[in-house]
């Protein structure tokens, strides 16, 4: 379980409510992106039955930015991959 700060929770209010979870898109500070993380109650980040653990293996001081989850398409796009491409170059 990943514990959410008070920034984070504002930032993923918007999320949508699966089957008591609600998932969410995490930027972590090294530039990895991890898709689809379900969130319980808004409050901490925890695998459901569906998820793999080991998306799961960071603290919440690793996290940069957090969102709603964007879908597969809009993911082709993804601005947190732009910006990490180009600070890259």
């Amino acid at each position: 379980m990943i514990p959410l700060s008070k920034e984070h929770k504002v930032k993923i209010k918007n999320s949508k409510n699966i089957q008591d979870a609600y998932f969410v898109d995490v930027l972590l500070k090294d530039g990895t992106i991890k898709y689809k993380l379900s969130a319980r109650e808004k409050t901490c980040l925890e695998a459901t039955s569906v998820c793999r653990k080991e998306d799961y293996n960071f603290k919440t001081e690793d996290i940069e930015d957090i969102r709603p989850s964007i879908s597969f398409i809009k993911q082709l796009t993804d601005p947190w991959k732009q910006n990490r491409e180009t600070q890259n170059k």
